[in-house]
């Protein structure tokens, strides 16, 4: 029986899965994603993650036994990539792309570029690659003279697995030298950071293009010799293609570590955006696409959950029919800003229950004031598709009461993993996706009132919606 593995390296936690040729899954697996520091934050160190993305490959493989595997593609975490040396070998740890690490260089950079929102579709977020680099170029000594090439996470493991190189649509878009109307690179800003210019960056390919095979050393994946290794790309236009969000008819959204809004288009009907949204082109299946950027909604919950010792579990696993009003703000930064938050209205008597509940209140607000704002979406009015390990029960009913809009949840299924099982299963054999069945949840539109105060006070006090 053939089969065809995704790969999925997330900020957090890593995940596989196999499907088989009529595109049904045979096996998923998940394990954390191994974290790390420097001197100055988080990283991901390539051995680690090496290491992690074998096992969790040889222990989906060992559960469809009698599969033969034809291809793998994997999406990982966009920004985030190593400078590789002379022998391909990583020279420094990926930096997380959440990480705010800023130089003089990044404001002089912004200085001299104030066409580069335009230019990129990308708000000047010290995220992204680009200041990644100008601050490992200003804070790493002797780093910068043994660089040759940079490759996004994703695409390093099939560098491993091929020995070829390449860089997806869709990472490239997340560099900020990359012009998503031009589908290339920003040839001279590249040369100002990188000492070879756009030599040391690898050719720009769309997901689906077949990389290369895997050879002898595959073993050590649990793979055999001459698979077929497809090239996937950035974790939230995988997990779209995994939803069944592939046009302007759905929406994802994507409820990690972070939420966001995810919309492929057919067109681009604006550029000059609010800072909260962004666009950019994965060349699959469609093409361009806009962002809308959400909150650290995975991140405040799981941090709140320890400093206030609330099971997410139990509280996620509670009755969802008389979820109760909450006495508390809690203003979440952007996605632009360093992750945090500020709790407001406090009392003696607020417990730890009603801090989270307050939270999820908060990150669902920010995604109906980004619906309301994304170019064009209110004239379509797409169906809104959830996925992510934030897509609780109590989470869904509070999402479809605040934005009074059913919400489609996909379940027990990890979607950006199969997303990129899809890609190398159609990429080989030419076959259309499964639809994947999406639970709904429809609004209580008695609610609709209060949360609509909710909403007025939060806009009043929030500052991402500046």
């Amino acid at each position: 029986m053939n089969a065809y593995l995704g790969l999925d390296i997330g900020t957090t936690h890593m995940k596989a899965i196999i499907v088989n040729e009529a595109g049904e899954i045979l096996a998923q697996s998940a394990t954390d994603t191994p974290v790390s520091t420097d001197s100055w934050g988080v990283v991901h160190e390539a051995d680690a993650l090496v290491i992690a993305a074998k096992n969790i490959t040889k222990a989906v493989v060992s559960q469809v036994g009698d599969a033969t595997i034809q291809g793998l593609s994997v999406a990982s975490i966009g920004e985030e990539g190593f400078f590789l040396d002379d022998y391909g070998i990583p020279i420094y740890p990926a930096i997380a792309w959440f990480e705010h690490r800023m130089t003089a260089s990044h404001e002089d950079w912004r200085t001299r570029h104030p066409d580069a929102r335009v230019r990129t579709g990308l708000v000047a977020k010290p995220s992204y690659s680009l200041f990644k680099w100008l601050w490992m170029k200003d804070t790493i000594p002797g780093l910068w003279d043994r660089i040759r090439m940079w490759v996004p996470v994703s695409e390093y493991i099939g560098f491993l697995l091929t020995g070829q190189l390449c860089i997806s649509y869709s990472q490239a878009a997340r560099t900020y030298v990359f012009d998503p109307a031009h589908r290339d690179w920003i040839t001279s800003w590249v040369q100002e950071v990188l000492p070879d210019g756009v030599k040391q960056l690898p050719p720009i390919v769309p997901s689906g293009k077949i990389l290369g095979y895997t050879g002898t050393s595959a073993q050590d994946w649990g793979l055999g010799p001459d698979v077929a290794v497809v090239v996937g790309g950035h974790d939230h236009p995988v997990g779209a293609i995994g939803a069944g969000v592939v046009d302007s008819s759905a929406m994802l959204d994507s409820m990690g570590t972070a939420e966001l809004l995810y919309w492929p288009v057919a067109t681009l009907s604006g550029v000059s955006m609010q800072g909260a949204f962004e666009y950019g082109y994965t060349g699959y299946p469609s093409g361009p696409y806009y962002i809308a950027s959400g909150t650290y909604t995975g991140m405040m919950t799981t941090t709140l959950s320890r400093l206030f010792a609330v099971d997410l579990g139990r509280l996620s696993g509670a009755p969802t029919t008389a979820i109760p009003e909450p006495s508390l703000l809690v203003m979440p930064n952007h996605l632009g800003e360093k992750p945090g938050f500020d709790i407001r209205g406090l009392t003696p008597g607020t417990t730890s229950e009603d801090i989270m509940l307050a939270a999820l209140v908060s990150s669902a607000m920010v995604i109906r004031w980004a619906l309301e704002h994304i170019p064009g979406a209110a004239s379509v009015d797409p169906a809104l598709v959830v996925i992510g390990g934030g897509a609780t029960p109590l989470s869904l009913r509070l999402k479809a009461d605040i934005l009074q809009r059913p919400v489609y949840a996909v379940r027990g299924t990890e979607i950006v993993a199969l997303g990129a099982a899809q890609i190398a299963r159609k990429s080989l054999t030419g076959r259309e996706n499964l639809a994947i069945a999406r639970h709904t949840v429809n609004p209580d539109s008695s609610r609709a009132s209060y949360y609509n105060r909710v909403f007025d006070e939060f806009l009043a006090n929030w500052r991402g919606k500046e």
